[in-house]
């Protein structure tokens, strides 16, 4: 089934994919099978600097045509869509089953800091990964002769499709107040590390 993920489709692989990573840990295969599988992504260059549970780095180089005429300025969808897909590849290194367990964005808050005139990293950490929303924060910064600056930080809070759906469709065992719960430690995690849509970075 294909579904829709912050301006992207998450669709879980099959033998018709165009794309085949050699054979190494899930998070890794899962992470560049769908890196390998969006024409979009791969036209812009983003790529896989580091990764580990809870927290992935990604590159995107300048490139003229990636700028607002003119300006030399990286355009700021292009920036969205690295936080995005920032978050995706951050969220995947926490699920029990990445290469198959759907996702979708349903948040997308961006802060632009700074004008984006270099190549760019982006670093998203996992604030919360519970059993069916997630949220990840990404911070996006440039090399400069002064050293790195940020450019960009983005909050993203996720829908995640637990692998035992149809298991708790027809068992009920996903109720309303389960959701609510997780809701409400979505909230109290925000409060504590100050993610929350009301809280300004300095």
């Amino acid at each position: 089934m294909r579904r829709f993920a912050g301006g992207h489709f998450c669709v879980p692989p099959t033998e018709a994919h165009k794309y085949s990573p050699p054979e190494r840990d899930a998070v890794t295969d899962a992470n560049e099978w769908f890196l390998g599988n969006h024409d979009h992504l791969q036209d812009l260059g983003i790529a896989i600097e580091a990764q580990r549970e809870g927290y992935v780095r990604l590159s995107l180089p300048h490139e003229d045509s990636l700028t607002n005429p003119g300006s030399g300025v990286i355009q700021g969808g292009v920036v969205a869509t690295l936080i995005d897909h920032a978050a995706g590849a951050a969220i995947r290194t926490t699920l029990e089953a990445p290469r198959t367990q759907t996702h979708a964005t349903t948040e997308l808050n961006v802060s632009y800091l700074r004008p984006a005139t270099a190549d760019l990293t982006a670093e998203a950490t996992v604030v919360r990964s519970g059993r069916t929303r997630g949220v990840v924060s990404i911070e996006v910064t440039a090399e400069t002769p002064d050293g790195p600056k940020e450019i960009a930080v983005g909050r993203v809070a996720l829908f995640l499709e637990p692998e035992d759906t149809e298991a708790n469709a027809e068992t009920g065992t996903e109720t309303e107040a389960e959701g609510e719960a997780e809701s409400e430690a979505e909230k109290e995690t925000e409060t504590r590390t100050g993610t929350g849509t009301g809280t300004e970075r300095e």
